[in-house]
């Protein structure tokens, strides 16, 4: 046997037992990755709904008028969702606004009206650098005058 062709051996049988072990993880957890891209857990301090979409580099969703969307969720007021990004998914972010338009499209989408954006989209492909494993925590917070959306680890 080549080197070669142990590398490729190798690649398949590893390639292979991702993929089982994704297809064999607790459907019943809502929004559930393997965690192994990094987790991020929103917070709703706010007095109204708000509709998140988490997105990576690895995804390939679209959804409420946005791409590279793994989940997207509607948390109500006192609220939290954990999202689990899995393996190989990189350069992680949120979108977090307090409004969809007909049709169920984001106010952070690029389909809505500048005006409904600067209004309605309180997180705009908002970064948050995600580690294997671990919990990134963000907090979106109504103030008198403003909403604030605040990630840490």
């Amino acid at each position: 046997m080549t080197k070669k062709f142990l590398i490729t051996l190798f690649s398949i049988l590893f390639m292979l037992s991702t993929a089982y072990a994704d297809r064999t993880k607790d459907k019943t957890q809502n929004l559930q990755g393997s965690g192994a891209g990094g987790q991020i857990l929103i917070n709703n301090d706010t007095d109204r709904y708000i509709y998140v979409t988490w997105s990576g580099t690895g995804c390939a969703g679209i959804k409420q008028g946005l791409s590279l969307v793994c989940e997207n969720a509607k948390i109500e007021s006192g609220g939290s969702q954990l999202y689990k990004y899995n393996w190989g998914v990189t350069t992680t972010w949120i979108n977090v606004a307090d409004f969809l338009l007909e049709g169920g499209v984001s106010a952070c989408s690029p389909l809505a009206a500048k005006s409904v954006q600067e209004e309605h989209c309180l997180a705009d492909h908002h970064v948050v650098k995600t580690k294997a494993h671990k919990t990134n925590t963000c907090d979106v917070a109504g103030h008198p005058e403003y909403y604030s959306v605040d990630c840490y680890r």
